[in-house]
């Protein structure tokens, strides 16, 4: 029941952590961590400036597959204001927004991952700027998980043990934002990457001319 801060709340450790699970995390290395008087804190988050945020309306794309060889949909759209989307999206395992450049996408991505903390407090939430990892993104990787959180996230041993164990108990949630901002080098590279998710959800930001692309590769 050891009290940690855990992305700005305070929260009990067995909130994030199974017990059984607790022994991969807290090896030899890491066991110092626990029986600490210090106070543990797990990916602490950066405030952002809510003022640059305006609310806005979305179209809501709802695919019925006909024939999933041929990637034959009919899609159905319905409105949805901006406090909906998280809502109407909770049991997708990927979304992806799309719109024109300067419609505001990075900031809305960032204000529902501000929101999904609150909603979902033990969940590792992780934003990432695509175009700042344009280096690792050239790389060679074989799983998602360890590649993000060694080479996108640069997690400490303790860090990146407790997300791999929350990864796989489908308690991670990713934003990556700026899809259409990264080289044309790292288009295929990521695209791989993204089909490799395999936690709670997936969020991703892009340009129009890459919507039709992404939605059948995810």
């Amino acid at each position: 029941n050891k009290r940690i801060k855990f992305q700005g709340k305070q929260l009990k450790l067995n909130e994030i952590l199974r017990f059984d699970d607790a022994e991969i995390v807290f090896n030899e290395e890491n066991l110092p961590i626990l029986f600490s008087s210090k106070e543990i804190i797990i990916n602490q988050i950066k405030q952002h400036d809510k003022n640059f945020y305006f609310p806005r309306d979305f179209m809501k794309k709802v695919e019925t597959i006909e024939n999933v060889e041929n990637y034959n949909t009919n899609k159905e759209r319905e409105n949805i204001l901006t406090d909906g989307l998280i809502e109407m999206t909770k049991f997708d395992d990927c979304v992806l927004i799309s719109d024109i450049p300067g419609s505001g996408k990075s900031s809305t991505l960032r204000e529902i991952y501000l929101k999904l903390l609150g909603v979902n407090p033990t969940v590792w939430h992780a934003f990432v700027d695509l175009k700042e990892h344009l280096k690792e993104l050239k790389e060679d990787f074989q799983k998602f998980s360890t590649f993000v959180a060694e080479k996108i996230l640069k997690l400490s041993n303790f860090d990146k043990l407790l997300f791999l164990q929350m990864y796989k108990e489908q308690k991670v949630s990713i934003f990556l934002d700026g899809f259409d901002e990264i080289s044309p080098i790292c288009t295929e590279n990521c695209i791989k990457l993204m089909k490799m998710f395999e936690s709670k959800q997936l969020w991703v930001t892009t340009r129009k001319h890459f919507e039709k692309n992404l939605e059948k590769e995810l």
